[in-house]
């Protein structure tokens, strides 16, 4: 049985803390992350009621949000109220383009190419609104997103790191 640095308490105040439309990002303490030099490796997108939505093997789906808080670091960002206006809105339409991207997939048996089809392209599509910058992935040969697109945006904050038992609120 594995031990992860994220805890029950860390999962109870994230549970507390997370709102409808928030992206979390995760990663593991291993060593095959040394060689892929990402900061985070996965992501999702909440949708409220403990539900994410996140691509996994080849498909958009459901998942449980206690499942994917099972990490060794875990990030929440918001987005920030302060620099978009219709920030309301603008949650709500990614939610809502969530559940649309887990039809389309829930009805084809073999993989789409819809924009938001690999790791981060999910949250980040969601809101494509906010025009996030794809980068060149040397591994898969064509550009993507990647975790510093959601970082270094202008439009989401911080409001929870935890890492190597060290916590930011």
């Amino acid at each position: 049985m594995r031990n992860y640095f994220i805890t029950g308490e860390d999962t109870s105040d994230i549970l507390n803390l997370v709102k409808p439309g928030d992206i979390l990002l995760r990663n593991f303490n291993c060593f095959l992350n040394i060689f892929l030099f990402r900061e985070y490796f996965d992501s999702c997108l909440y949708t409220g009621k403990h539900i994410i939505v996140k691509f996994n093997n080849g498909k958009i789906e459901y998942s449980n949000l206690i499942s994917f808080l099972r990490s060794d670091k875990i990030l929440v960002l918001r987005i920030n109220e302060s620099k978009i206006l219709n920030h309301l809105d603008a949650k709500q339409k990614a939610i809502d383009r969530c559940h649309q991207f887990v039809e389309i997939s829930k009805n084809y048996d073999v993989n789409f190419n819809l924009e938001c089809a690999e790791e981060f392209e999910v949250p980040i599509s969601c809101y494509k609104e906010l025009g996030f910058l794809k980068t060149f992935n040397i591994r898969k040969r064509k550009y993507m997103y990647s975790d510093f697109s959601l970082l270094n945006s202008p439009f989401f904050k911080i409001i929870y790191k935890k890492e190597k038992g060290k916590k930011y609120e």
